[in-house]
């Protein structure tokens, strides 16, 4: 019987429990290119093609919730700031009197 053509497959590496982070870094170097046989220009149309289906996908936020979002991040800034002004004003103090 003629076998067709097999397709060539990369290594699989054989599990060893006791290398762990050694053993994966030392696999990553030989499963090799994703699509070996494509050229540059192939591989750089299809991941814009795909980029664009994915940001289709996208559920963006409506303009209030965008201006909300805006707000409260606006807002907890300045809290912060605020408070890390305070307290550094307070330790100022203290160091002043210790000082």
């Amino acid at each position: 019987a003629i076998r067709p053509q097999a397709v060539f497959k990369y290594p699989q590496p054989r599990h060893s429990p006791g290398k762990g982070l050694a053993f994966a870094a030392g696999t990553a170097w030989r499963s090799g290119p994703i699509f070996p046989n494509m050229s540059l220009a192939l591989k750089l149309t299809t991941y814009f093609k795909e980029a664009v289906i994915e940001m289709k996908k996208v559920i963006w936020p409506s303009k209030k919730q965008t201006i909300n979002y805006t707000v409260i991040v606006i807002a907890l800034s300045v809290g912060i700031a605020v408070f890390f002004a305070v307290v550094d004003n307070l330790l100022n103090q203290v160091l002043e009197l210790i000082i």
